[in-house]
């Protein structure tokens, strides 16, 4: 079966569609027994790095749940369908062939949260990658901003998987250009100040570049700045009222199923731009 990809797409089991009621009898958070399951073999090949010897698998999304051995060693289970799940394989991955097995069942006790108006699909219909990451190194990272009257503050707090390393952060424009550096504070955090920042919004979507960097490996990401209040009952965007206008919208496509490419989503988007969402 092809990965990333859904059962229902490619021959097995049959699509199912239901509205506002559950596609099995309601008896939470208990689920059928006769619960579909498909089972995944793969061999792959790896390559240990000193400078990297943390390995985490990760699986960005499988419906509804699902086991992982590898190697023959149970690595753990996960579910809620459409959040990373990852696992810390760095004791149990070999040099060389290596042979991953998971078990995915159509309905655990998370399909009552999940329920909404789409089909139901099932299997591993995100990428699965292997993570090769440094010893020392950050494990978690949370960012704040808070928009002033000519200037801005970006904060990053920082979580380590052992000890604390040294850190630098960055801050860049759109154009690349640097906006502010960093290093750690005494008490973990990292403030970085924008003058006359621009703000986002939805017609103008403009984020700055954020970059970690440690010794041993930078991890990017993007910033966008904006405010939000409400002022005599009524929502403001940087100071200017806004209409929302709501639409439903869940990874899907009759042919792929929930596995959509960037273009797909794209597509879905120009769509709902065009239609003044």
């Amino acid at each position: 079966i092809q990965v990333p990809g859904v059962w229902q797409t490619q021959g097995y089991d049959s699509n199912q569609y239901i509205n506002y009621r559950y596609p099995f009898p309601f008896d939470p958070p208990y689920v059928p027994q006769d619960n579909p399951c498909g089972a995944y073999i793969h061999e792959f090949t790896y390559h240990k790095d000193t400078s990297a010897p943390l390995a985490f698998l990760n699986f960005e999304g499988v419906d509804a749940c699902f086991y992982v051995w590898l190697n023959g060693t149970y690595v753990g289970y996960s579910q809620v369908s459409h959040c990373t799940s990852e696992f810390d394989v760095s004791d149990t991955i070999l040099e060389g062939t290596n042979r991953l097995a998971v078990l995915v069942l159509k309905w655990c006790d998370g399909s009552y949260l999940e329920d909404q108006d789409k089909f139901r699909m099932s299997g591993i219909f995100r990428d699965v990658y292997l993570l090769k990451r440094p010893g020392g190194a950050v494990r978690d990272y949370f960012i704040k901003t808070s928009v002033g009257q000519d200037t801005a503050e970006v904060s990053v707090q920082i979580v380590y998987f052992k000890e604390t390393v040294p850190v630098r952060v960055s801050l860049y424009d759109a154009d690349g250009q640097d906006v502010d550096t960093a290093g750690l504070s005494e008490d973990g955090s990292i403030s970085l100040k924008i003058p006359a920042p621009i703000l986002w919004n939805p017609e103008a979507p403009y984020l700055y570049q954020l970059v970690i960097q440690t010794e041993a490996e930078a991890i990017v990401d993007h910033v966008g700045l904006r405010e939000i209040t409400i002022s005599d009952k009524t929502v403001l965007l940087n100071g200017q009222k806004i209409l929302f206008r709501g639409v439903n919208r869940h990874d899907s496509d009759p042919v792929t199923g929930f596995a959509v490419s960037l273009e797909q989503m794209k597509k879905d988007l120009t769509l709902m731009k065009q239609h003044n969402f």
